[in-house]
């Protein structure tokens, strides 16, 4: 066999085919980001059909993350290009299906989730799952649209009512018939919220199960796990969103708004829908991107978003985040007042001086994530809260403080039942300190300006929800003296590269970036209003023209050097001619990256991946798949700009035939 081909085996084989990005000028990037997956029927590119008129075997994720749902011809849904309100839609006739093959993505289903599903039922009898997936002691994530008589959100096992961790709703509150758009969100042990068409007509409280998926999700039918199908649904789906978070109330309200404007329900939506009459401006694409945990934005800087009594007592400050958490202060001797500290408004407090929420709010932790950044400065304090929220058992609230006293000043943060003191001092005057703190499942963190992250371990409660306090603590006393520049709190903890990010960002704003630590990845720039731009450096080994039998490896390196995040990159590799693939091969090493992988193979070229590799199949030697056609990873997080933390490899072995 001539071997000249072999000289072009490292020529542009790895090709990059997805990667999200954080892109931003002087504003918080809307991170942790939580568009896990999207799949629209309206948009007919896609969707691969098979031999057979219309039958869909492949439904491609839309949101960059390589959740691809897969069918047979004889299982899969048939298209049609005039279903709901006349859109492109698949039909279920109650014995088709679609199936992911990434078990990842069954298992943020039922710890915090948001999924949205626009569907119509058309036999409203039938014992019917919309999408599925199961634990392996049988907990699991069902929407049963319908259920008999009624309609079922199942979270957790197989009980009836709240006490089963079932929220039920009978077909005289919602009936599954006809076209409608559903909701589900919420976090274990903490309320799931169900929505009909933009009300909530039921909710129920799971508890932390911790357990681990053994089913694939499914769509239009109940994977029984070992291989077999049930509950076949039976009606038209048009689209189906999936967020890895439980989205505040503006974001969920927003993407029910966008799904009802294009499927023509909003004359389905309650009166008091913000989006009932007039619909999001902006691209499908570009606002459900950009849901994210970020619940609460207050920028002192941002005059717009000030109110005053008088030249400069402030008596409203507006929540930029889009979530409504708007503080107010109506008794004017309470009131902070605007003032400029080295050229930079802020909102300065006195030690009397106080701003709250007029309504409880979402992110109250307990065992629900939550992470707050704060650009302020502590006048000398001995004890005094800047932020607080939420009222556990203890009486006490998550609060982040400085106590000077004892602690020459140190951050503090404290939950109840867990205390963190970073070693740096909260600076008095100017310049201010950028802090940030964050609640796990049962880890909090600390970090001062960029530096060192402190951690903790605390003990999660579910909190009594109350109001947000700014300047003093929310139960009362411990009143602030200093100024508060900017808060950003998320409902979620962000990756290190998202929280470095956001440093970076905040320190560019605010003339901070001399307070970062000499490794911060934004120490010397700032984050760049951009696209990601990962450089791929390929190799292989050995070099040069081999015989056959050789056994190749390749790697490629990936770099981001963009200046931006890179969420969820994927890569995907064809496996060169004449080759065989070794099984077991495939590699990732995400170095100091933080991100995780998914792998998949193909034997058709890319069209589906669902193949799994077998020693001598297509008729290669043992250890060998001659049948591999292609390959992909879906790399999982944020992928940093910073040196250091920026590169990684992946790679895989063939041998010559």
């Amino acid at each position: 066999m001539p071997s000249a081909w072999l000289v072009c085996l490292v020529c542009a084989w790895l090709m990059l085919v997805g990667v999200r990005s954080e892109a931003f000028a002087l504003a918080p990037p809307a991170a942790v980001k939580n568009l896990a997956a999207w799949y629209d029927a309206s948009d007919n590119t896609t969707l691969t059909t098979s031999t057979t008129a219309n039958v869909i075997t492949q439904m491609t994720d839309k949101s960059g993350n390589g959740e691809t749902l897969t069918s047979s011809p004889s299982t899969g849904p048939v298209y049609v290009t005039s279903g709901i309100n006349g859109l492109g839609s698949l039909q279920f006739s109650g014995a088709q299906y679609l199936l992911s093959n990434d078990m990842n993505f069954s298992r943020l289903l039922l710890p915090t989730s948001t999924v949205f599903i626009v569907q119509n039922v058309t036999n409203g009898s039938q014992y019917s799952s919309s999408i599925f997936s199961q634990t392996s002691n049988g907990y699991r994530y069902n929407m049963h649209l319908p259920w008999g008589s009624t309609v079922y959100l199942d979270f957790g096992d197989e009980g009836t009512g709240t006490s089963g961790n079932r929220a039920a709703v009978s077909t005289s509150t919602a009936s599954a018939v006809g076209a409608h758009i559903w909701m589900a969100d919420g976090s274990e042990g903490s309320t799931r919220t169900w929505n009909y068409d933009g009300t909530t007509i039921a909710s129920g409280t799971l508890p932390n199960m911790g357990e681990t998926f053994s089913c694939l999700v499914s769509i239009g039918a109940a994977q029984t796990c070992g291989g077999g199908f049930a509950y076949w649904f039976t009606g038209q789906i048009g689209e189906v969103i999936v967020y890895n978070a439980a989205l505040s109330q503006a974001n969920y309200q927003l993407v029910e708004g966008i799904l009802a404007c294009k499927w023509g329900l909003q004359g389905n939506l309650p009166s008091g829908h913000p989006w009932k009459s007039s619909c999001p401006s902006g691209t499908e694409s570009t606002n459900l991107g950009a849901i994210s945990g970020l619940s609460a934005w207050y920028d002192a800087s941002d005059a717009s978003t000030i109110t005053t009594t008088t030249a400069t007592l402030v008596s409203q400050i507006t929540d930029k985040s889009g979530s409504g958490n708007t503080l107010t202060q109506s008794t004017q001797s309470l009131q902070p007042y605007v003032t400029t500290i080295s050229g930079q408004q802020a909102l300065e407090f006195s030690g009397s001086q106080s701003l709250a929420s007029s309504t409880t709010n979402t992110f109250a932790t307990g065992s629900n994530p939550s992470s707050i950044f704060v650009v302020a400065t502590d006048n000398g304090n001995s004890t005094a809260d800047v932020v607080s929220y939420g009222l556990c058992s203890a009486a006490m609230p998550y609060r982040l403080r400085a106590v000077a006293a004892s602690t020459s000043g140190a951050v503090f943060s404290n939950n109840c039942f867990g205390d963190i003191y970073a070693s740096s001092s909260w600076s008095t005057g100017s310049p201010p300190t950028i802090v940030f703190d964050a609640f796990g499942s049962s880890l909090e963190s600390l970090a001062v300006n960029g530096g060192t992250v402190f951690s903790g371990s605390y003990v999660p409660t579910t909190p009594t929800s109350t109001a947000l306090t700014l300047g003093v603590r929310n139960t009362g006393g411990y009143t602030w003296t200093g100024a508060v520049y900017e808060v950003l709190i998320y409902n979620s903890v962000p990756s290190t590269a998202e929280r470095q990010f956001i440093e970076g960002y905040l320190a560019c704003k605010w003339g901070l970036q001399s307070s970062l630590p000499s490794s911060h990845p934004y120490k010397s720039t700032c984050p760049a209003t951009a696209t990601p731009n990962l450089t791929l450096v390929a190799a292989v080994s050995p070099t040069g023209n081999q015989l056959p039998g050789t056994v190749l490896t390749y790697t490629t390196t990936y770099t981001n050097s963009s200046g931006t995040i890179a969420y969820n990159p994927t890569f995907s590799a064809a496996i060169p001619a004449h080759t065989d693939f070794r099984v077991g091969s495939l590699m990732s090493n995400a170095g100091s990256t933080g991100l995780s992988y998914t792998a998949s193979y193909s034997s058709d070229g890319g069209s589906t991946w669902t193949y799994t590799p077998t020693s001598g199949a297509g008729g290669a030697a043992s250890g060998y798949d001659r049948t591999v056609t292609n390959i992909r990873w879906v790399l999982s997080g944020a992928l940093a700009p910073g040196s250091g933390v920026n590169s990684g490899t992946v790679g895989f072995a063939i041998k010559i035939q």
